[in-house]
């Protein structure tokens, strides 16, 4: 369990976990965050996803983008306007369409006292799961961020982040 794991220090940044997917340096990984409603009065959305974005970009040399940063990109109102386009799904096309090569999917929800962090790879080309990831985490939404990084590196990991 995440927090047990926390408890003893997560594990070096640099550290491979088994069954993490390999990724090269610089490949394209865009980051769709969710947050189900009954956990975003105490972890927005926003928050959730920029600790996605930053535990990603923090595995190794990636292009990360995020919805904020296609946001920021096309403007949200003419994205909607011109393209009908506010959700996820749709996102994730756009992230397509710049080139992006792979997709992470992090969604965060709350039961009771517990939480629950779940993330897939998707690669885009293949159109296929490549892992999927789940964990639980008890504490406040501190304890949520705090634990992100940890189901990263998880899930994914940079070969020869360093280029040597």
């Amino acid at each position: 369990q995440i927090t047990a794991a926390l408890r003893g220090g997560p594990p070096a940044s640099n550290q491979v976990v088994a069954g993490a997917i390999p990724l090269p340096p610089e490949t394209k990984v865009a980051v769709l965050t969710s947050v189900a409603a009954d956990a975003a009065a105490e972890l927005p959305v926003a928050i959730a996803d920029e600790h996605f974005l930053s535990a990603v970009q923090n595995v190794g040399n990636l292009e990360v983008i995020g919805k904020t940063d296609i946001d920021a990109m096309l403007s949200f109102e003419k994205q909607r306007d011109l393209l009908g386009c506010d959700d996820v799904l749709c996102v994730a096309e756009i992230g397509g369409a710049l080139g992006v090569e792979y997709l992470l999917e992090c969604r965060v929800g709350k039961l009771g006292t517990e939480w629950s962090l779940a993330a897939k790879l998707i690669n885009m080309k293949k159109s296929k799961v490549e892992s999927r990831i789940s964990d639980i985490v008890n504490g406040r939404a501190g304890d949520v961020l705090k634990s992100m990084p940890e189901l990263i590196r998880k899930i994914l990991v940079v070969t020869n982040p360093t280029g040597l």
